[in-house]
């Protein structure tokens, strides 16, 4: 059965029994309904693990919605939806790499670093293939993070060297904060929740996508990119 189909008749299970609950003088949980919500979005993990791609760019703490405002300026394709198993960075890790993957891992954030240094319970080293410590020789110390142009300028170091081979995960920090975009705000303190969740609207969530797509362009030139 359709996953489409499954969560059609599910909802009609739902609505049926709806009247009978209310009566009952009970409450629908809410995770019950975000389950049903979650049968028409793809697990992100299955795509990952059991989709066909070389490369994954990862975009930290990326708003979905003002992802979809922005990534048409930048690419093309078709954007869908996907239910990630975790809300932080590691929950995430621990959920998704749990195990030893043949993938490389180019990575611009400190806690995942080829040292074997443990952060939040997780430790990046034994899970995959090889990890480039970007953070360790781009780091900006005025800036308190690693700018995008330090992750392309790695990765196309071994495009060049003929060493970008299989699977590669290339993890650029921004819009993740501090924020250091067309509007700078580089602590951590007041403005963080007012802030924070708008960091794409601050520029350096589209200085991210941009650099992002100057690597893709030069990794794949045969496709079609917005002007």
């Amino acid at each position: 059965m359709k996953i489409a189909t499954h969560f059609k008749a599910l909802r009609r299970i739902a609505r049926s029994s709806l009247g009978k609950i209310i009566n009952m003088g009970k409450k629908i949980p809410l995770d019950f309904w975000g389950e049903l919500c979650l049968m028409k979005v793809r697990k992100q993990k299955h795509l990952i693990h059991k989709g066909d791609w070389d490369i994954i760019i990862i975009l930290d703490a990326c708003r979905y919605d003002y992802f979809k405002e922005e990534y048409k300026n930048f690419l093309s394709g078709e954007l869908k939806k996907a239910h990630s198993p975790g809300s932080n960075t590691y929950t995430w890790l621990r959920l998704v790499f749990n195990k030893w993957y043949n993938i490389t891992l180019y990575s611009a954030h400190p806690a995942l670093n080829s040292l074997g240094i443990e952060r939040a319970g997780y430790k990046a080293l034994p899970h995959f293939r090889k990890i480039v410590d970007i953070w360790n020789k781009g780091w900006v110390k005025e800036l308190s993070t690693v700018p995008s142009e330090e992750v392309n300028k790695t990765v196309l170091e071994d495009v060049k060297r003929g060493a970008l081979k299989g699977k590669n995960i290339i993890w650029y920090m921004q819009p993740h904060a501090p924020w250091i975009g067309n509007t700078k705000l580089t602590g951590f303190g007041k403005g963080w929740n007012d802030k924070g969740w708008n960091n794409l609207e601050t520029g350096s969530g589209k200085q991210e996508i941009s650099s992002a797509t100057i690597l893709l362009q030069i990794l794949f030139p045969s496709r079609r990119y917005p002007e």
